[in-house]
C-alpha cells in the first residue's frame, strides 16, 4: 500500500511539473521580448551566433555546456517577428555581455521547455518501434543540426547534382559547385575576420597599458581616454603583470560591441572572398534569405519547419547574417530537389542518378573495407518465375560471405519529421521493409538452386553464383537519407515485422563512409556486423546512432555482457549508452583542417600484433579462414596478450632448432580452445595440427577448438598454411 501511495504521489508531482511548463516557457519568452529591443538586431544576432557556435579548437567534444545552434535559431526567429533595429543601448562590452547572458539563458530555457511540451503533446501511450522511430525523428528534427559530417555532405552533393548543373544554373543562377564554395568560404570569412579583431584588440591594448602606467606614475589621465576614471583607477591598482592581462581582456570584450562586423556581410564582401562574381553570390544569398517581419507575431518559433530551415540567411540594410551555420550547410540540396521534382522529366532523371550514385559509392566504400572481395556487376537481373523478372542492386563476395545490397534513395518527408506516424510508417516500408524483402528474395533465389543460380547483366551477360560457395548472406539496406539516429531503434525481433526472414544491415551512405574510414581490417567488418547484431538483440538498452555503435566497437568490441548482467543483478531494467563518437569527430576535425594538432584515427582496441595475425589468417589459402578468424576474435585482451607471448616463445624456439613447436590455451571459461603450431613443412603441420587439436578438443571438453599452422620463424611475420576448426555444434549463421 505504501509503494502504491508513493507511486501516486510521484505521478501527481510529475503532473504538477508538466502543468507548469507553459507558464515557465511564457516567462522565458517574455524575458526575450524584454531584452531584444535593447540591442541592434545584427549586434544581438552576431553575439548569440558567436556564443553558440564556439567550440574547443584543440579537441572535439559533444558537450558544449549551454551552447546550441538551435538557441541561436530561437533568437533569430523572434527577431524576424519585428522590424530591423539599428540602434542599441550599450556603451561597453562588459554591459553588453551581461545583457547577453539574460538572452542566452532565456533562449535555452524556452527552447528546452517547448521541446518537452512538443514531445509530451505528441506522445503515444505505447512502446512500439514505430512510435519510437517517429518520436525520435521529430525530436532530432527540432534539435539536431548535423545529421552527417558536413564535409561528406559536400562530397555527396557535388556528385549527386553534377549531372544536372546546366538545369540548376539556368533556374537558380548558380550550380552545386558554387554553392559548396560559398558555404565553405563563408565560415572561412567569419574566422578570418574574428582573428583580425583579436589582433586589433591586442594592438589597442598597448596604448591603454601605457596610459595606465602614466596615470600610476603621475596621477594624470588623458582627457580623450576611452576608459572611465573608475576603470583607470581599477587597472592602476593592479600589479603590472595582472594589469596587462586585464587590459587585454577589456579590449577583447570590446570586440563584442562590433561583432556584427565579423558575422554580417555584403554580397560583394563574400563574393570577393570567394573569388566569384557579386551577381552570382547575390543570387545565392537572395535564394536562401528572409527579411525582418517575415515571421508572424503569433507563429511558433520552435518547430520542425521554421523558415530558417529553408532560408537560413537574414537580410537587412544591405547586409546578410546567418544565425545557424549548419542550416546553411544543409539548405541547398532540398531546394534543388524541390525544383527537380517539380518537373517530371528532371525528376525521373534525378531518380536514376540518385540510385546509380548511391549504389556506385556504396560499392566503392565496401571495396575499401574488403579490398580482396569480388564485386559482381551492378544491377543484375534474375528470372524468379516464367513471368517475373527481378533485379538485385549489388552483390559482393568475401570468402564465404555474400553481401546482398539494395540501395534506396528515398527521402524522409517533412510530414514524417513533423511527427506523423502513418507517414513515417510509409517511409519505413519504402526504405527498410522493401529493401529487406528484396534481399531475402535474392537469397532464396540463390539457395533454391543446387548447382548455380544464373543472373544476367543489363547487356545480357550471364553471371553464375553457386550457393555452396557461401555460408552467410548479409542483406544491406543502403540509404541516401541520413538515418543513423533511427537505425538503433529497429532492433532484432522488433514489432515492425520486417525482419522475420533476415536482420539487414541498415546503413546510410553518410555512416558507411565513416565506417569504411575506421575499419582497417576486412575481418573487422564481419566482426562488427556480428557484434552489432548481438548488441541490437538486447531490447532493454538504447544508444544514439550507428556511429556510437561503431565507436563502442572500436573501444571494446561491443562486449557488454558483463555490464548487462551486473545491471540486471542490481535491478536495472533499462540502460542508455552515452554518446561516444568524440574521438571519431576529433579525427575528422584534423582531417578536414579544422584543427592543427595531429590527431590519430581511432583504431580497434585489440593488440596490433594480434590483428596482424588475424589478417594473415584471413588472407591465407586455407578453408573457412574467415570463420576461423572470427572465432579468434572472441578472445579477451588478457587472453590475447598471453597467447601472443606463447606464440613468440614458439617462434623463438622454431628459429633456434627448426623443429615443430606449439602452444594451446582455453578462453571464455570452456567455450573456445586455441592452438598455434609452427614447423618446417606443410604436410607435417597439417597432420600434427589436426591430431593435436582433436586430442585437445576431446580431453578439454570445450565447445569448439581452432588451430593454425605457421611456416614462418620470423618474429612478427606469419605464413599460415593450415588450419583446424572442431565444434560440438554448428555455428550460428548471420540472419
Amino acid at each position: 500500500m505504501e509503494s502504491e501511495d508513493s507511486f501516486l504521489e510521484g505521478q501527481q508531482e510529475m503532473d504538477r511539473i508538466i502543468a507548469s511548463w507553459p507558464t515557465m516557457a511564457s516567462e522565458h519568452y517574455d524575458t526575450l521580448l524584454e531584452w531584444l529591443p535593447k540591442f541592434s538586431s545584427f549586434q544581438l544576432l552576431a553575439n548569440i551566433i558567436h556564443y553558440n557556435h564556439a567550440h574547443r579548437a584543440d579537441e572535439y567534444t559533444d558537450y558544449r555546456e549551454d551552447r546550441m545552434f538551435v538557441a541561436a535559431e530561437v533568437v533569430g526567429m523572434i527577431c524576424l517577428k519585428f522590424p530591423f533595429q539599428a540602434k542599441h543601448d550599450f556603451d561597453s562590452g562588459m554591459t553588453l555581455l551581461s545583457a547577453l547572458r539574460h538572452v542566452q539563458d532565456a533562449a535555452v530555457g524556452f527552447l528546452m521547455l517547448k521541446r518537452a511540451m512538443i514531445m509530451q503533446a505528441n506522445n503515444k501511450l505505447d512502446d512500439s518501434t514505430l512510435v519510437k522511430v517517429t518520436n525520435k525523428l521529430m525530436e532530432d528534427e527540432l534539435m539536431v543540426r548535423n545529421p552527417g559530417l558536413p564535409e561528406h555532405h559536400e562530397q555527396i552533393s557535388a556528385a549527386l547534382f553534377a549531372g544536372m548543373d546546366i538545369e540548376l544554373r539556368k533556374h537558380f543562377g548558380f550550380g552545386i559547385g558554387d554553392s559548396i564554395l560559398i558555404r565553405r568560404k563563408f565560415i572561412e570569412l567569419v574566422n578570418h575576420r574574428f582573428q583580425l579583431k583579436l589582433k586589433e584588440a591586442k594592438v589597442n591594448a598597448l596604448p591603454l597599458i601605457g596610459e595606465i602606467i602614466t596615470f600610476r606614475n603621475t596621477g594624470k589621465r588623458k582627457e580623450e581616454s576611452i576608459i572611465s576614471p573608475e576603470q583607470i583607477q581599477y587597472f592602476a591598482a593592479l600589479k603590472s603583470k595582472l594589469m596587462k592581462k586585464e587590459v587585454e581582456m577589456y579590449c577583447y570584450s570590446e570586440i563584442f560591441l562590433s561583432l556584427d562586423q565579423v558575422y554580417a556581410f555584403t554580397a560583394k564582401e563574400l563574393a570577393d572572398f570567394c573569388g566569384l562574381s557579386a551577381e552570382l553570390v547575390a543570387k545565392f544569398l537572395d535564394c536562401f534569405s528572409t527579411r525582418f517581419t517575415s515571421v508572424a507575431r503569433d507563429e511558433e518559433v520552435i518547430k520542425s519547419d521554421i523558415i530558417l530551415k529553408s532560408k537560413p540567411i537574414i537580410y537587412a540594410d544591405g547586409r546578410y547574417i546567418i544565425p545557424s551555420f549548419p542550416l546553411l550547410s544543409w539548405c541547398v540540396e532540398p531546394a534543388f530537389e524541390k525544383y527537380i521534382n517539380s518537373n517530371a522529366k528532371l525528376a525521373q532523371r534525378y531518380k536514376d542518378i540518385k540510385h546509380d550514385f548511391l549504389l556506385s559509392k556504396g560499392l566503392e566504400e565496401f571495396s575499401r573495407m574488403l579490398p580482396e572481395a569480388r564485386l559482381y556487376p551492378a544491377n543484375l537481373y534474375y528470372q524468379q518465375s516464367a513471368s517475373k523478372v527481378n533485379e538485385v542492386d549489388g552483390l559482393i563476395a568475401y570468402d564465404r560471405t555474400l553481401f546482398i545490397i539494395e540501395a534506396k534513395g528515398h527521402r524522409l518527408t517533412q510530414k514524417a519529421k513533423d511527427g506523423h506516424y502513418l507517414r513515417t510508417e510509409n517511409h519505413l516500408e519504402q526504405i527498410i521493409r522493401d529493401s529487406t524483402a528484396q534481399g531475402v528474395r535474392v537469397k532464396n533465389f540463390i539457395l533454391s538452386h543446387q548447382d548455380t543460380a544464373v543472373f544476367k547483366t543489363q547487356t545480357g551477360k550471364l553471371v553464375e553464383i553457386c550457393p555452396n560457395d557461401y555460408d552467410d548472406y548479409i542483406i544491406v539496406s543502403l540509404t541516401l537519407e541520413p538515418m543513423g539516429h533511427l537505425i538503433p531503434l529497429m532492433k532484432v525481433g522488433n514489432d515492425l515485422n520486417y525482419f522475420q526472414d533476415a536482420f539487414p544491415w541498415i546503413v546510410s551512405l553518410y555512416d558507411l563512409i565513416v565506417i569504411a574510414d575506421m575499419i582497417d581490417h576486412p575481418i573487422l567488418l564481419l566482426h562488427y556486423l556480428k557484434r552489432r547484431r548481438q548488441f541490437l538483440s538486447e531490447q532493454d538498452i538504447s544508444i544514439y546512432d550507428e556511429i556510437d555503435i561503431l565507436a563502442y566497437f572500436l573501444d571494446n568490441g561491443l562486449y557488454i555482457q558483463h555490464t548487462l548482467e551486473d545491471a540486471r543483478q542490481k535491478g536495472v531494467s533499462w540502460m542508455s549508452f552515452d554518446n561516444n563518437s568524440d574521438a571519431i569527430n576529433d579525427y575528422y576535425m584534423f582531417k578536414f583542417g579544422k584543427k592543427t594538432k595531429l590527431t590519430a584515427k581511432p583504431v580497434y582496441f585489440l593488440n596490433p600484433s594480434y590483428l596482424k595475425l588475424l589478417d594473415a589468417v584471413a588472407k591465407a589459402n586455407i578453408p573457412h579462414r574467415t570463420e576461423l578468424a572470427l572465432e579468434m576474435l572472441e578472445c579477451g585482451t588478457d587472453a590475447i596478450a598471453k597467447f601472443l607471448n606463447f606464440i613468440h616463445h614458439c617462434k623463438t624456439e622454431f628459429a633456434r632448432d627448426g623443429k615443430l613447436h606449439d602452444c594451446s590455451m582455453i578462453v571464455g571459461g570452456n567455450e573456445l580452445g586455441l592452438t598455434y603450431m609452427c614447423g618446417p613443412d606443410k604436410s607435417t603441420l597439417d597432420r600434427t595440427l589436426f591430431a593435436h587439436c582433436q586430442y585437445k578438443f576431446d580431453t578439454q571438453k570445450s565447445l569448439s577448438w581452432v588451430g593454425i599452422g605457421d611456416l614462418s620463424a620470423l618474429p612478427g611475420a606469419f605464413d599460415i598454411q593450415c588450419s583446424v576448426i572442431i565444434r560440438s555444434t554448428q555455428p550460428e549463421r548471420y540472419k
